[in-house]
């Protein structure tokens, strides 16, 4: 059997210090190291009484430093980490260390059960891109978890600032990881009003703390890479640059349905003549100055059908890849508000209506209501990104579904090039204070058509999950620069 060192972080815990040192006793442990930061109480005293190590520092580390300063001192072969403001039941913890102390796995993390959303979605994330899934919501965030001295020399844990880079590092180099423990440490954890004052859509402080570490962590991994890793399937960004672009112009009205604001409709279009004229004819209906159909390598009929029904038509001869045409058009918007909806499939007017109108009475940014379960990588990434630019209340509603709309001051203002990127976009608009609010319902999931190559894929994501979640990367490298 390996083994064990265990190590406390404390801060001022003398009213529950001395109860989580006896529990942790009856495993008999090599040793337990407390390591006193910034305390003020009697906590040095009670740990150094109980034949505990202690490492004392004046100031105060924070407990993931704290942790690190412990884990330089540890001599054991498993590294257990407690907090020390709870003590956690012996049977509990005894099925936690089973299988690493008998050599049955290399870390050991905890899937609390009471977990936030705002946090897990970021845990799944975290270990889903490091190829280890199965680890869900565990990670080094909070306490208890285990790993072996082996895989803490392998690994750049020591160096680390924040618990998530730490847990990162960690995944790189584990081989056998156990994540199927359920301990509740939220009920357990004592309640405290300043850390854990959020409700509805207010997120706490400790939800904050916890996000910030995962985007802080995540964007030192993207220094070589913005996108994560993931491609960005050909897109020519480039022509954003350029705007001398080949337009025959169509036709439109002056409208009053919007308070004398005006309306232009921005159609992006690749071989779309199956549903090109349905599109166009549900646009006219709501009186758009224009309606602004991007045409890039197409090879059918779309191009004679937006001009035979007066769509201002941009032609480019190639592709120009996933959403940049949304960039064109909204370039060359003349309206005061910008509409945007996809070719590939018909949505009735009166579900576009609201968009519009929703940007006519002061909303900048209008997004399809939508509250999809985090079970998959687009969702999670969604909520997510909302979480971290404290926009909670829109759950999973993101720039990445159509229909949306925006005020021209807004694309003006993030730039046209980020509608490229749609997460990107959305980042930038929350981050630069405009109000972005989900207005209305629109299941796309059942209109949109499935593509066996964009949709399906033998190994890894398919190529257009692969494109939204390296999307969502490019949108965190841009939230953690600000």
């Amino acid at each position: 059997m390996r083994s064990l060192s265990v190590i406390i972080p404390v801060f001022n815990e003398e009213k529950t210090l001395k109860a989580v040192i006896t529990g942790i006793k009856l495993f008999q442990p090599l040793e337990i190291i407390v390591v006193a930061n910034g305390c003020t109480d009697h906590s040095s005293t009670i740990a150094k009484e109980n034949g505990c190590i202690v490492i004392e520092h004046t100031e105060k580390l924070g407990q993931h430093l704290a942790r690190v300063e412990g884990a330089k001192k540890a001599n054991g072969d498993v590294l257990l980490f407690l907090d020390a403001d709870f003590a956690l039941p012996f049977s509990e913890l005894q099925q936690f260390l089973t299988s690493i102390l008998f050599e049955n796995c290399d870390v050991t993390v905890n899937q609390n059960p009471k977990e936030h959303p705002s946090t897990e979605v970021w845990k799944k994330i975290v270990a889903e891109w490091k190829g280890h899934k199965e680890c869900g919501k565990g990670s080094f965030c909070k306490a208890p978890f285990a790993l072996t001295k082996e895989v803490l020399v392998k690994s750049d844990f020591i160096k680390s600032t924040y618990s998530v880079e730490a847990f990162i590092e960690t995944l790189k180099v584990a081989g056998r990881i156990e994540h199927r423990h359920e301990i509740d440490t939220k009920t357990l954890n004592r309640f405290r009003p300043s850390h854990h004052n959020g409700f509805f859509h207010k997120i706490s402080c400790s939800e904050k703390r916890v996000i910030k570490e995962h985007v802080e962590s995540i964007s030192k991994e993207l220094l070589r890479d913005k996108r994560g890793g993931y491609k960005d399937a050909g897109r020519n960004r480039e022509i954003l640059a350029i705007q001398n672009y080949n337009v025959q112009k169509g036709w439109g009205v002056s409208s009053t349905l919007y308070d004398g604001q005006q309306l232009s409709v921005i159609v992006p279009a690749q071989n779309e003549a199956k549903y090109i004229k349905s599109v166009i004819s549900q646009a006219r209906q709501l009186e758009p100055l224009e309606i602004i159909v991007v045409i890039n390598g197409s090879t059918d009929e779309t191009e004679e059908y937006a001009k035979s029904l007066g769509a201002t038509v941009v032609l480019f001869e190639h592709r120009l890849g996933h959403d940049v045409g949304r960039g064109v058009g909204a370039s060359l918007a003349q309206g005061d508000i910008l509409l945007f909806v996809d070719s590939d499939f018909t949505i009735p007017a009166q579900d576009l209506f609201p968009f519009a109108k929703a940007v006519q009475s002061g909303i900048d940014v209008a997004l399809n209501k939508q509250l999809d379960p985090l079970t998959h990588p687009v969702p999670l990434w969604k909520y997510a990104l909302n979480v971290a630019c404290d926009h909670k209340k829109l759950e999973t509603s993101s720039l990445v579904a159509v229909p949306h709309a925006m005020s021209k001051k807004v694309v003006e203002s993030i730039g046209y090039n980020a509608l490229a990127v749609p997460p990107l976009a959305q980042c930038k608009a929350m981050k630069e204070g405009f109000l972005v609010e989900a207005v209305h319902a629109v299941d796309v999931h059942k209109l949109n058509a499935i593509r066996l190559r964009g949709h399906f894929a033998q190994q890894g994501y398919p190529p257009t999950t692969e494109l939204i979640v390296g999307d969502f990367f490019e949108a965190i490298h841009y939230l953690a620069k600000l």
